[in-house]
């Protein structure tokens, strides 16, 4: 059975998203804060991203973004 996690991440630009909300397991709370999320000074990129992992203990294996804003 497949582990999915949802990420929130933002940064100066989409090639450098070094800062995260969060990661949520539910995707309904992963949305809740992308959309909260207010870009400030000189943050300009938000992404949303499904992360898929094929056990506990191995890396993710397939990463989607779902949703991404570069201002």
């Amino acid at each position: 059975m497949r582990i999915v996690n949802y990420i929130v991440m933002y940064g100066v630009t989409s090639r450098h998203l070094c800062e995260s909300v969060g990661t949520f397991e539910r995707l309904k709370d992963a949305k809740q804060a992308y959309h909260n999320l207010t870009l400030k000074e000189n943050y300009k990129a938000k992404r949303l991203m499904r992360l898929s992992y094929p056990d506990k203990w191995s890396g993710a294996d397939d990463v989607k973004i779902l949703a991404e804003v570069v201002a």
